[in-house]
């Protein structure tokens, strides 16, 4: 028993010193020149939100697919962890980049600030189901560091099967902005929101039309580790409270964001069917893997499980994407000053 414990543990080791972090340079979509004489931030908003499901659907006429993956294999400490060190990296890249970044404990000196946390802050971890009409919820939770406050972040560049309608605008409602504007003010110092998007993969986009009846539907997770694009970002906040009309991100003065996916190309997951005996029979056919194709009128659906090599493989490989991406935004960040 110890002995292929040993070799587990040793396996674990050889994979964590092999493993390769990025398969592409960041892109990314940028607007910094607000940040320029703004030297002191304060980050008021962080968290890195982890998919624990999702699926993809796909309806043309009386043709229907659907796949849903689950991850496995990682828990609430993973991810805990990873924020954690993600805050520390975004800290240690601002500060390179030439920032002071104040003590977040500031921001509960200001009333303004407490109304807001008040009422867009949820306790860690945040847990966001997106449901969208013929596709399994999208499942995520959103951590914070230890000791603060989750907020959910978006740009109005909705992704897909990512958030309703109503969350992405309030994430981007100018009259918040306002108020933030007060604080930072207050401050002196222009007001961070950071978020990461960590993904096990991505779906097909949803196709839904009703026309062409007999037409093949395929439902497809693609499974990689990635950070999405769009909502993976650092936005600011300065004085003047906000931007102009015109922009998809019209809470904010400015931001850093991802303008592709960032995926690493390390052979993380393992993935395994785990469709039922009942929806096999109810399909007629069986399931391949992560994509399932409905034909000659049928509904097929089918389901399974996203696990990693390890936990701590899990935690190199999201842990070396993010440091990659914070060094990124506070390089480009620090390039409007």
């Amino acid at each position: 028993m110890k002995t292929g414990l040993a070799r587990h543990a040793l396996a674990a080791l050889l994979l964590l010193s092999s493993l390769p972090l990025l398969a592409q340079t960041p892109q990314l979509d940028v607007s910094v020149a607000a940040i320029k004489g703004h030297r002191r931030v304060v980050i008021a908003e962080f968290g890195v939100e982890f998919f624990t499901q999702i699926a993809a659907a796909s309806q043309r006429g009386a043709v229907g697919a659907s796949m849903t993956t689950r991850l496995q294999g990682v828990d609430g400490a993973d991810f805990q962890a990873i924020a954690d060190k993600a805050y520390a990296d975004t800290v240690a890249a601002l500060k390179r980049a030439g920032f002071e970044v104040l003590d977040p404990a500031v921001l509960q000196d200001n009333a303004t600030y407490r109304e807001l946390d008040a009422q867009y802050g949820h306790p860690s971890p945040y847990l966001n189901e997106d449901k969208h009409m013929g596709v399994d919820a999208q499942i995520s939770e959103i951590y914070a560091p230890t000791g603060m406050r989750a907020f959910y972040q978006s740009s109005l560049k909705i992704a897909e099967g990512r958030g309703s309608v109503r969350k992405n605008i309030d994430a981007q409602n100018q009259g918040r902005a306002k108020k933030e504007g007060e604080v930072a003010k207050a401050l002196d110092a222009a007001l961070l929101h950071v978020h990461y998007l960590a993904a096990y993969g991505q779906p097909n986009k949803r196709s839904h039309n009703a026309l062409f009846s007999g037409s093949t539907a395929r439902a497809r997770v693609k499974v990689a580790p990635m950070l999405w694009a769009d909502d993976t970002e650092l936005q600011f906040v300065t004085e003047a409270g906000g931007r102009t009309f015109g922009n998809g991100r019209m809470r904010h003065n400015g931001w850093v964001a991802l303008d592709d996916a960032l995926t690493s190309d390390a052979d993380l997951f393992a993935t395994a069917d785990t469709t039922s005996a009942a929806m096999k029979r109810g399909n007629g056919i069986a399931a391949a893997i992560g994509l399932l194709t409905g034909s000659g009128g049928a509904q097929k659906s089918g389901t399974s499980a996203v696990t990693p090599a390890s936990a701590d493989a899990y935690r190199e490989v999201f842990g070396g994407l993010i440091s990659e991406a914070a060094n990124a935004f506070a390089g480009k960040l620090g390039s409007g000053l």
